[in-house]
Order: C-alpha cells, then sequence, then structure tokens
C-alpha cells in the first residue's frame, strides 16, 4: 500500500505532463485546457496534489474536489518537490436540512510557512446526513446553515480514521 507520494514541478507542468501521456499512448488534446470546465489535466492526481495541494478548487463554475486521504507533509524552498502522506483520514458525520450545503474549511501551514486553506462542500442527504473525510489535524470550522461549529481532529483520529459525530 502507498504511505506516500512526492511531486515535483516537472509532474504538474504542461511538457512534463505531457511526457506521462506519451509514455501512456494517450492523446494529449483530450487532456488541454479549458477555460470553463475543468480539464482532464486539471483533474488528474498530478495537477490536484502539487497544484492544488490536494485542496479544492473551481474553475468555470466547477468544483475540482479535494483529496480527503492525501496531506501534505514537506514542500522545498521553491515548492518544486512536494511529498504527501496517504492517511485513513477521520470521518466527520452529522446532521443539516435536507438537502442543504455543508462547507467546512481549516487553514493549513506548511513547512515552509506557506498557508492554505483546505475546504469541502458536501449536501446534505434527503434524510439531512452529510459527511466529510479529512486528512489534516487541524481546527475545523464546520458552517450548517448559520450555525458554525468548530471541531478540533487529533491526529490519532486522522491515522485511525475515527469517526466523529457531531451533534
Amino acid at each position: 500500500r502507498v504511505k506516500y507520494v512526492i511531486t515535483d514541478i516537472s509532474m504538474a507542468s504542461q511538457d512534463g505532463f505531457s511526457n506521462f501521456l506519451i509514455w501512456l499512448d494517450l492523446d494529449a488534446e483530450q487532456y488541454y485546457f479549458s477555460s470553463t470546465t475543468p480539464s482532464k489535466f486539471d483533474s488528474s492526481m498530478a495537477a490536484r496534489l502539487h497544484l492544488l495541494n490536494g485542496a479544492s478548487s473551481r474553475k468555470g463554475g466547477e468544483a475540482i474536489a479535494p483529496l480527503e486521504h492525501f496531506r501534505l507533509t514537506y514542500e522545498s524552498g521553491k515548492k518544486a518537490v512536494k511529498i504527501f502522506e496517504f492517511v485513513k483520514g477521520a470521518k466527520i458525520i452529522g446532521q443539516a436540512p435536507a438537502n442543504s450545503a455543508v462547507t467546512l474549511s481549516a487553514d493549513v501551514q506548511t513547512n515552509q510557512g506557506r498557508a492554505f486553506v483546505y475546504e469541502n462542500t458536501a449536501r446534505a442527504q434527503p434524510d439531512g446526513l452529510f459527511q466529510f473525510i479529512v486528512p489534516y489535524t487541524n481546527v475545523y470550522k464546520i458552517k450548517i446553515g448559520q450555525k458554525e461549529v468548530r471541531l478540533n481532529i487529533s491526529e490519532e483520529d486522522v491515522l485511525g480514521g475515527k469517526i466523529i459525530k457531531i451533534d
């Protein structure tokens, strides 16, 4: 099983990514570029890890979901190399009004002191149930309508895949 993934800037650049496509005998035209929706490149693991730090993003109004089981553990000084750890992730479950949007966010700081926001949005099911899986040890803000809940997620929670219920 994979424990760490190492990326470098060449993997997430057009030229470097194109080399992977050539090796795999895939048509590069299918992977680039769309200004209105996420392209296959935007949705690739190389781009999602190295360029987005495993966090979510939006392109043309469409969401690129965050990676729930990968957390950035190291980046070099010029962000040329990044190391991500594969974790079970803590599972957060709760209740919200049926079909409502629930947002989660946490401020993350890298080993280089660079900050980014890890965030995700879930839609509550018709019975009101929602869930998130989070890869970082952190304090998460969960917004359910006008209510905001702060939840402290420990290293033990993340590594053990602990289920945490919100009232």
